[in-house]
């Protein structure tokens, strides 16, 4: 895994390490960007971090990424990230259940919702701190 490659992480059934499906960025199965490549020291997002054991402990290495977002574009269900990252996906803004993002801003902000949070019933914030990106999302459809 590269900087800069998309796709979105898969889980066999023996729970081996992840896996990145890499697609082109603009694919609309690439929910996901790397950001930084393998290193032994860990993501500043923990939550949107993949990691793979070495031999020892202090030979974890993580992968870095983000959430590959534009407004507009649906994902499954932003709270798939830490263990269950390997959930997330984009998916068709019809499908029932499916969070749109509404805004995008281009720096590490806790109140990216703050706004949204009183014209949507539902939101979910996703806040990135290296490089600092943030996107509010709402649930369209139940």
């Amino acid at each position: 895994m590269k900087i800069g490659d998309c796709g979105f992480f898969t889980r066999d059934q023996a729970n081996r390490p992840w896996d990145l499906q890499h697609r082109s960025c603009t694919d609309p199965e690439a929910a996901l960007v790397v950001v930084r490549e393998a290193s032994t020291v860990e993501c500043p997002d923990h939550s949107f971090s993949w990691s793979a054991q070495g031999r020892r402990p202090s030979k974890t290495r993580y992968v870095c990424t983000h959430l590959n977002a534009q407004v507009g574009d649906c994902f499954n269900n932003p709270k798939n990230k830490y263990a269950h990252l390997y959930r997330l996906r984009k998916v068709p803004c019809s499908m029932a259940g499916a969070y749109q993002v509404n805004t995008r801003v281009e720096s590490h902000d806790y109140g990216v919702c703050h706004t949204a949070n009183s014209k949507y019933s539902e939101t979910a914030g996703v806040e990135h701190k290296q490089p600092p990106v943030s996107f509010c999302l709402h649930r369209i459809g139940t």
